[in-house]
């Protein structure tokens, strides 16, 4: 296959076609790679990165670097792999290709860790994240959160570690060495709990507890029900002790809530209504007025359909406590 890709790559590039030949010169990279030829390979790619990103074919280039930049990583060569995946981010950004600033960052963050910059790593890894939504490509979203996970672990950050671990694992799809990495990374520092959430939470802005809480609450509805509920019981039970925020903090979790499809929707109302009930009656009452409060800062549709679904959920759970 070399053999004749190579020799592709010299007719076509006697024939002036150079989008023709960059797409050989890629594909001789992949092979001569596979092959152990590693100089050859990253020849091939530098020529095919070149070549993609002269004609203007920027999602390509930075596919031809990133494949480069892997390449130097595997063997330990860092500081050059550094440069090269941050030029296949660079391409694959110009390009507007989501997904290929997705593989990019997630490779880049990887270089990082080998650098010893875990702070950059986080960065690049959190680029790698949006870049992969859970809903419609789980898979890289599963790797590139248990590699968040790694991050947060080197630079020193337990609860953020754990709880990307957690959330990796909750993917379905998620493939199995994501899955083994999670794991081992659980199994160094510990389960993930409410109090790795808090942690969490209480260091970040209050801009940011909706984007927190999202990421959470998509691990939540994978547990069985009584997990989620003991996972959203955590939660109410940091509300209560965060008397200045707490009104904050349920509005956050209801914009989390009312976003989500109807399934989804009615998991959440149920384990916020179980969450509340069975305690003293002081702390129950507490929480109802602060979830009562927080939903009616939304448009009124919104907060209409909030109340009625805890009042169904509280009928359902044999309760008779008002929720508005």
């Amino acid at each position: 296959a070399a053999e004749e890709l190579d020799r592709a790559a010299r007719d076509l590039d006697t024939l002036d076609q150079p989008v023709e030949l960059a797409a050989a010169c890629y594909n001789l990279g992949l092979v001569r790679h596979a092959a152990g030829e590693l100089e050859g390979a990253r020849a091939a790619w530098r020529r095919a990165r070149e070549l993609f990103e002269t004609t203007g074919h920027l999602a390509r280039a930075a596919a031809a670097a990133r494949d480069h930049g892997a390449s130097l990583l595997a063997t330990g060569e860092v500081d050059a792999a550094l440069g090269v995946l941050e030029q296949a981010l660079g391409l694959a950004e110009r390009a507007g290709d989501v997904a290929g600033v997705g593989s990019a960052a997630n490779a880049l963050g990887l270089a990082r860790l080998a650098g010893d910059e875990p702070a950059a790593a986080v960065s690049d890894l959190q680029l790698a994240v949006d870049a992969f939504p859970a809903a419609t490509r789980p898979s890289e979203h599963a790797m590139a959160k248990a590699n968040m996970a790694l991050a947060h672990e080197r630079a020193g950050d337990a609860a953020r570690a754990r709880l990307a671990a957690a959330q990796a694992l909750a993917v379905a799809n998620a493939a199995a060495p994501v899955r083994g990495q999670a794991q081992a990374l659980l199994a160094r520092l510990g389960t993930a709990g409410p109090a790795d959430l808090w942690s969490v939470l209480d260091d970040e802005a209050r801009d940011g507890w909706t984007g927190v809480i999202r990421l959470e609450a998509r691990r939540w509805l994978q547990l069985p029900e009584r997990a989620r509920t003991a996972a959203v019981r955590g939660f109410l039970d940091g509300v209560l002790t965060r008397a200045g925020t707490s009104y904050d903090l349920v509005h956050s979790l209801l914009e989390v809530v009312v976003e989500q499809p109807p399934p989804a929707y009615e998991r959440l109302v149920r384990a916020l209504r179980d969450a509340s009930a069975d305690r003293p009656q002081a702390e129950s009452d507490r929480l109802r007025a602060v979830v009562a409060s927080a939903m009616a800062r939304f448009a009124v549709p919104q907060w209409q359909r909030l109340a009625a679904s805890l009042q169904a959920a509280e009928r359902a759970g044999g309760g008779s406590a008002t929720w508005a």
